[in-house]
């Protein structure tokens, strides 16, 4: 219900003309991404009261491919980890893309804000596809990927730090209610 309340609240802000924060957009972006996670996990076994015991025979020679086992899902062309990697990176630069016209405090914060958003869908894609093609043993060790990284890293740290910092000068209609917003029942 506080998911849906939210939702409702940015929708009838943006319709009424008013502005949304920056805090409202990427709280939007992480409900999304929360969503999408609970419903591809729904087929996920829940409440084990057995535990099950499986046999593996291990052998030393396989080290390096036994610690990226969560990993070999992503050298298979068109999987659904793949295909999730690329919705998820999608949806999330697509929300904090929404703040695109926003009223940032200077001009230099809005193109850092919409690179940035962008670079957060750019980077992950470009990662799982070099995944793709690079074996893993050698995909770690690789300059390109270790610089993706780092570039996503620094930039979803830059999207944290800016959703408060535009808190300084905020536009005025930020602080405004949804006056059909007062009409519906809700806990506050």
């Amino acid at each position: 219900m506080q998911i849906l309340w939210l939702l409702v609240q940015v929708v009838g802000r943006k319709i009424e003309g008013y502005a949304a924060s920056l805090l409202e957009v990427t709280t939007v972006s992480y409900v999304v991404l929360a969503v999408a996670t609970y419903i591809l996990w729904w087929e996920k076994p829940k409440d084990i009261e057995e535990p099950c015991f499986i046999d593996v025979r291990l052998d030393i020679q396989d080290e390096d491919d036994r610690t990226m086992t969560w990993w070999r899902d992503f050298g298979k062309p068109r999987t659904k980890s793949m295909d999730a990697a690329y919705l998820n990176s999608a949806v999330f630069s697509a929300v904090h893309c929404a703040a695109w016209n926003y009223q940032f405090p200077t001009i230099i914060e809005m193109w850092l804000w919409r690179a940035l958003a962008v670079w957060c869908f750019v980077a992950p894609v470009a990662f799982v596809t070099i995944a793709t093609v690079v074996p893993a043993h050698k995909l770690w060790g690789s300059v390109w990927i270790r610089m993706i990284l780092a570039s996503y890293a620094v930039a979803r740290f830059f999207l944290l730090v800016e959703r408060f910092a535009t808190s300084r000068a905020a536009p005025v209609s930020v602080y405004e209610s949804v006056l059909w917003s007062k009409f519906i029942m809700h806990w506050r």
